[in-house]
């Protein structure tokens, strides 16, 4: 539209998608589609105030209402084949219901991952100590007590679930961070991953 734009500046990051927008003045809008530019001739600045009978229009309006009773009574009478209302609450809500039924199913789906690892693990283990029969009889021959092998075995165990889980957690957390950090740049928003306290009583429960 032989429109050429100078950039005067640089916002500090938000970690958004205004992180990726580009900022133009409304004026220029207006002149692209052809319409008033909202200020007298002569007048060259950009941005309020304007003057009102230069204005091209106004194609939304955002109304703070005084009440939640008075939001929905303002709902109701600008819903009609003349106007469109929109209600951010409802499409909030419908996406925190959203968003709140995928965590929980997650949350169930990991609780269950985390009952067939410790399934495997035992498995494993069993299967292993099943293989060194032959050693554990041995320390019996040369005078090892029950609780000796008993302890060597649990030691064992709890070493490596102990390790496991705790390389589980690192490794956990570094691809949250990396599957955040590659939502956030895709979808403009971001998507913060932690390590609190529910993921530590997880690792705590499994240790124990």
């Amino acid at each position: 539209h032989e429109l050429n734009y100078t950039v005067v500046g640089r916002l500090p990051p938000r970690h958004n998608a205004w992180d990726r927008a580009i900022l133009v003045p409304v004026e220029d809008v207006w002149a692209l589609h052809g319409l008033p530019g909202g200020h007298a001739d002569g007048d060259d600045h950009l941005g309020p105030p304007w003057a009102a009978e230069h204005l091209p229009g106004v194609p939304a309006l955002a109304i703070k209402p005084a009440s939640v009773a008075a939001a929905y009574t303002l709902r109701s009478q600008f819903r009609t084949p003349q106007s469109v209302a929109l209600f951010p609450a409802e499409v909030l809500n419908e996406l925190y219901l959203l968003l709140g039924n995928v965590r929980d199913l997650m949350a169930l789906l990991a609780l269950a991952t985390q009952v067939l690892v410790v399934a495997a693990v035992l498995v494993v283990l069993l299967v292993g100590f099943l293989a060194r029969q032959r050693q554990f009889a041995v320390l019996r021959a040369i005078g090892a007590g029950r609780g000796y092998v008993f302890a060597v075995v649990w030691i064992e165990v709890a070493a490596l679930i102990l390790a496991g889980a705790l390389a589980g957690a690192a490794l956990g957390y570094a691809g949250s961070l990396g599957l955040s950090a590659a939502l956030a740049q895709r979808t403009g928003f971001a998507l913060p991953a932690t390590l609190g306290a529910a993921e530590l009583r997880l690792v705590a429960g499994l240790v124990v």
